[in-house]
């Protein structure tokens, strides 16, 4: 859950800082993110790190 609300504030601040391109990939990233949590239970799939979410940090953290 905290990676959740750390990345929805991150989020937030990106589109207050009208970084629009980044803030659009962040929410690609995680919009699938509840739905994994709550149709795996405490069982995380890693291709969501591997395919989704890591291209994305790839891509904009530095």
């Amino acid at each position: 859950m905290e990676f959740l609300i750390t990345n929805m504030n991150e989020l937030e601040n990106l589109l207050i800082q009208k970084k629009y391109d980044q803030a659009f990939d962040l929410a690609d990233a995680l919009h699938m993110y509840p739905e994994i949590v709550a149709n795996n239970l405490k069982k995380f799939p890693k291709s969501y790190w591997k395919l989704i979410y890591n291209p994305y940090k790839k891509k904009w953290i530095k």
